[in-house]
């Protein structure tokens, strides 16, 4: 799993250890893990930053398409009281 501010910061700047793990996540050297609620939540920060990252919203978008595509789907079970 990577943490939305690692998407915001490694998109933002070509410098740093969160555009080098986008670098490595793209040439398959590490594995990410995806639920459905983070990849809404990757959805809406990076369209709520898509300006600031010299992007559009299709661009924006397109990009949390693709990580859904190289990820490896986690099912959330939630395990109720049990009394």
């Amino acid at each position: 799993m990577l943490d939305s501010s690692v998407l915001v910061a490694g998109f933002r700047s070509r410098q740093g250890a969160s555009f080098r793990l986008l670098e490595l996540l793209r040439a398959q050297r590490f594995e990410i893990a995806l639920s459905v609620p983070l990849a809404l939540e990757y959805e809406s920060v990076l369209v709520r930053h898509a300006r600031a990252l010299d992007l559009s919203r299709t661009e924006a978008e397109g990009l949390v398409d693709y990580l859904c595509q190289v990820a490896h789907r986690q099912d959330i079970h939630f395990y109720g009281d049990r009394r």
